[in-house]
């Protein structure tokens, strides 16, 4: 189970951020999943999904030259403002800080 749920983060992360949506696909509760997650990784299944999320966008960062309005629309964030507050929190950089280091982090 903990595979599927690891490969359909890898298929759909960069549209689905949602806990719920995984859980629906894996015919399980979110609550349940959740905690099937923490137990075999030691890892909550939301930190999977961000840290998927987070590398899909730091590839387009690095390896595209689209605008952030672009990436934030291709990722399913509602704005480019919510865009770079995530992505800060997740690395403490914003997309444009981390473009222009052009450092792996």
């Amino acid at each position: 189970m903990f595979a599927r749920f690891i490969s359909l983060i890898n298929e759909h992360a960069r549209q689905q951020h949602n806990l719920a949506y995984y859980a629906d696909r894996l015919c399980l509760s979110p609550r349940y999943m959740g905690s099937m997650v923490k137990q075999v990784s030691g890892r909550s299944a939301k930190e999977w999904i961000d840290e998927a999320l987070v590398t899909a966008i730091k590839v387009d960062l690095r390896h595209t030259t689209k605008p952030l309005k672009q990436i934030a629309d291709e990722m399913a964030f509602p704005n480019t403002s919510f865009f770079s507050k995530f992505f800060k929190r997740m690395t403490s950089l914003t997309p444009l800080e981390y473009r222009r280091r052009g450092t792996t982090i």
